[in-house]
C-alpha cells in the first residue's frame, strides 16, 4: 500500500514494475486540480494527478470497471486515452471523465454515488450540491 499523498512513493512503485490503482474519480479539493465536466455537472474539481503519475512512471495507464454480476464480478478494462498526457490538462481531464462516466454508465446503479464526487465548487461562494 502506499499512502495517498505519497506521489513519490507511488513513482517509485510504477517504475518498479509494481500494478497500481489510483482512482482519479474522486473530489480531492481545489489543489491540483481542473474543474471540468462530469455527467450533467459542468465545473467538476478533477486531479490532475493522473497525469502527473502517467507522464513521470514508466508505465501504461488503462481503466477499470468493476461488475457485480449474478456469478461475481466482472473487471473490464480498456486501453488508456492516446497522447496522455497532451500537456492541456483541461483538454486531458475532460477525456478522462468522459471515459469513466462511459464505464460508471455501464452499471451506474454501483456506482459510489455517495462519496460526494462534486463537494469541491469552482468558487467557495458557489452553494454546496448536497443538502
Amino acid at each position: 500500500m502506499v499512502h495517498k499523498r505519497d506521489v513519490r512513493g507511488l513513482i517509485q512503485a510504477l517504475n518498479g514494475g509494481e500494478i497500481c490503482f489510483y482512482l482519479p474519480d474522486q473530489d480531492y479539493g481545489r489543489v491540483k486540480c481542473e474543474f471540468v465536466p462530469f455527467f450533467a455537472v459542468g465545473q467538476t474539481a478533477t486531479t490532475t494527478g493522473s497525469l502527473l503519475f502517467a507522464k513521470e512512471a514508466n508505465c501504461e495507464t488503462v481503466f477499470l470497471a468493476s461488475i457485480k454480476t449474478a456469478t461475481g464480478y466482472k473487471i473490464k478494462v480498456v486501453p488508456g486515452l492516446e497522447n496522455f498526457p497532451s500537456g492541456d490538462d483541461k483538454e486531458d481531464v475532460t477525456r478522462m471523465n468522459k471515459m469513466i462516466a462511459s464505464l460508471v454508465l455501464e452499471a451506474p446503479e454501483q456506482y459510489l454515488w455517495k462519496h460526494k464526487r462534486f463537494k469541491t465548487r469552482p468558487s467557495k461562494e458557489d452553494p454546496s450540491l448536497y443538502i
